[in-house]
């Protein structure tokens, strides 16, 4: 490939580069103008009311002329303010967004008869309009070609990519239509098209790179060679292996859905009535049928080689009075016993139907002992009887001397608490209650059991084993000591204490002994400690316990002061146009004056300005925290110390005295007029309301301000949340 062709990495990085300089410059230009504007906008307004106008002149000037422009987007941010963006400023910009108006808003301010502010026609004004108008024409038509030249830089770069890849397509189709040229790449994806000597005479593309036919070839060559090889071993297994002796065994049932047991083993694959192939010798054949019992009972038959052997047997429906027996097994490969006849394995008759009367189970596997050995019940019609053994691997250590199998006996040990460990002679046995031990040596033995956390009654009891006395039985009555049990609190950060002892953080999962325990919690900041309880910890009583801290707050508010930090409570200044709408402004929010009778600083709270029709309405809006797992277990109370000035506002022929309180969106108290006048500051004379249930999870805002219809002053002291 020619250097002309090649691809400039190191061209396209420095353009890059060039390109996010230059974004970065012109964002920065346009935060630090914003940023003058915004600042002498504040010395005006300190300086001259005529701020508000030339505020107003301005965003007309700006409607009129960035909305000629089509390069220009209307934005706005969640404080109302406005900004004309290009579609590249735009992306650039994370706190304004497009206005979106439905039809019925575009209609609506197509048609809007909004009553606009009367500019004064002097010489003055009208020079200063002329410039503002300029200003914003020079800006408009800057940042109208500058996105100009980024769509144009875009077009190029999108051309030169388009250029690339034609490139490559075309090299790709001249190359493939020459024989002897193969594709490679290097280790940082570059391409070349060169003959086998070319390849080996380099050494920088080393991989071949290969089309979607060439790799399918090559799977396809693959695949059949392993496919060869499988086949072979298989035919060259199967020819070297001796042909094995087998017969076939015919087994005619009228049931088809019947198991096949041969030597207690169930057959895979047996079909009633169907040949099934076997090795030669000679088999014990059963078949299990749930609802059936079979005549007889199992069959022996003897296969030959090459014969066929048939046999057939009788399935007998039960009917009558039955009862249903399910078992619990661990293994479900062990081996039925029913009143001493095989009845199959766990995982084909894990349900049995029985006859009615006495009956006895079993379970066998090898190299396994049954725990019990035995289970006797008595069936009646329509019963289900669950049943469960154990299987233990472990074997009963000899005790004593065994002079014969005719010297021995057995000793029943039973409890009304399985799993209880069994202890002869102050051995253990491996084995646990209930089960019988067996060829235990004539003579004296001491008989005892153990279960952790459980109290033994009696503690242990002697049986004696003799020629007229080979069977023993001892049964012991175990009762609970202790009760496992799971305490829970929130927040999870908070320590549990159990009689005083520090156990856990958020959690406790463990024993406790039966009777009556103090459950207490350390104090956390900013909750309400629950109060210490006691539990009765009982074997059948209650074992999950939950606890859950409340929340508390404590926020005091003054002017230029809140409690506990900023952190958690932050306090803005503004004023409310119409409904809960709150719009932050130092200048124009409440006056914060001082008061001879507390001796302190006090916010005036009136109209906003008065020079808009309506005025607005002074606001002080608070911001404070609430813990996310908020659980509000007492009133959450609000106090305001806001008083009656009995100062009118100018111009007003009105005397109300009136506030008004929003909480999270929500007006809670309205018309409110304060109890006390401004002769009677005093830390005892507030208003007081209940805010609890308008309170949520993590932060909330609280906004104070005067009504639409309040026409006097309100000396605004201080708020407590508590």
């Amino acid at each position: 490939m020619s250097d002309k062709n090649k691809f400039n990495e190191d061209e396209l990085r420095r353009k890059i580069r060039e390109q996010l300089e230059q974004k970065h410059s012109e964002k920065q230009k346009i935060n630090q103008e914003a940023s003058e504007e915004e600042a002498q906008a504040g010395q005006d307004a300190q300086k001259d009311e005529s701020y508000f106008l030339e505020v107003y002149v301005r965003r007309n000037l700006q409607e009129e002329v960035y909305s000629r422009h089509a390069e220009f987007i209307k934005c706005g941010n969640h404080l109302d303010q406005v900004k004309w963006l290009t579609p590249l400023e735009l992306e650039e910009e994370f706190e304004f967004f497009p206005y979106e108006y439905t039809r019925w808003e575009k209609f609506k301010n197509k048609f809007s008869l909004s009553k606009k502010i009367k500019i004064p026609d002097t010489p003055e004004i009208k020079q200063m309009i002329d410039d503002f108008r300029r200003e914003i024409e020079e800006d408009a038509q800057e940042r109208t070609a500058r996105y100009k030249n980024h769509l144009k830089e875009n077009q190029k770069q999108i051309h030169d990519d388009l250029e690339q890849k034609i490139f490559e397509e075309e090299q790709e189709r001249f190359y493939k239509s020459k024989k002897g040229y193969y594709k490679y790449k290097n280790h940082i994806d570059e391409f070349a098209w060169m003959t086998r000597d070319e390849f080996d005479s380099q050494d920088e593309f080393t991989d071949r790179v290969f089309t979607p036919i060439e790799k399918l070839r090559r799977n396809v060559l693959f695949a059949s060679i392993f496919i060869g090889l499988v086949a072979g071993i298989y035919f060259l297994n199967d020819y070297l292996t001796p042909e094995s002796q087998k017969g076939y065994l015919v087994v005619e049932l009228d049931d088809t859905n019947s198991s096949l047991y041969l030597n207690q083993n169930l057959a895979i694959g047996f079909t009633p009535g169907a040949p099934y192939l076997l090795e030669v010798g000679e088999y014990e054949v059963a078949v299990i049928s749930s609802g059936y019992k079979t005549e007889p009972a199992f069959q022996v038959a003897d296969i030959a080689v090459g014969d066929t052997t048939r046999i057939s047997f009788k399935m007998l429906p039960l009917f009558g009075n039955m009862g249903i027996v399910r078992l619990n097994v661990p293994f479900n490969d062990a081996t039925i016993y029913v009143d001493g006849a095989f009845k199959g394995t766990v995982q084909e008759s894990k349900l049995l139907a029985l006859e009615v009367g006495d009956h006895s189970i079993t379970v066998k596997k090898e190299n396994y002992i049954p725990v019990p050995q035995l289970h006797t019940f008595s069936l009646n019609a329509g019963d289900t009887i669950d049943l469960a053994f154990r299987l233990s691997p472990h074997k009963i250590k000899s005790v004593g001397n065994v002079g014969s199998s005719i010297n021995v006996g057995l000793i029943e040990v039973n409890a009304n608490v399985r799993d209880a460990q069994i202890i002869l002679d102050g051995q253990r046995t491996g084995f646990a209650t209930d089960y019988i031990l067996q060829k235990i040596p004539f003579g004296q033995h001491i008989i005892r059991i153990e279960k952790e956390g459980y109290k033994i009654y009696p503690m242990e009891q002697v049986v004696k084993l003799s020629k007229n006395n080979r069977q023993a039985k001892v049964n012991f009555t175990v009762t609970s000591t202790s009760r496992k049990v799971n305490i829970f609190v929130q927040p999870k950060s908070a320590q549990i204490f159990i009689d005083g002892k520090e156990v856990g953080t958020g959690n406790f999962s463990g024993s406790l002994s039966l009777g009556s325990h103090t459950i207490s919690f350390e104090d956390l900041t900013g909750y309400i400690t629950p109060d210490a309880q006691s539990i009765d910890v009982r074997e059948d009583g209650q074992s999950k316990y939950e606890f859950r801290y409340g929340t508390a707050l404590d926020y005091r508010i003054k002017p230029g002061k809140v409690e506990p930090s900023p952190s958690f409570v932050q306090v803005s200044s503004g004023y409310i146009m119409t409904g809960v709408n709150f719009k932050a402004n130092s200048s124009n929010g409440p006056d914060v004056v001082p008061n001879k009778i507390i001796n302190e600083n006090v916010w005036n709270m009136g109209f906003a300005f008065q020079y808009k029709n309506p005025p607005g309405n002074d606001a002080i809006l608070i911001r404070f925290r609430t813990p996310a797992d908020l659980n509000i277990t007492k009133d959450i109370k609000l106090k305001l110390w806001l008083y009656d000035s009995k100062e009118k506002y100018p111009l007003i022929l009105g005397s109300k005295a009136e506030y008004r309180i929003v909480l999270n969106n929500v007006i809670i108290a309205d018309h409110i007029k304060p109890k006390y006048n401004v002769d009677q500051f005093a830390g005892d004379k507030y208003d007081e309301f209940s805010i609890s249930q308008h309170l949520r999870a993590g932060t909330n805002v609280l906004i104070i301000s005067v009504t639409a219809d309040n026409a006097r002053f309100l000396k605004f002291w201080k708020a407590e949340i508590h």
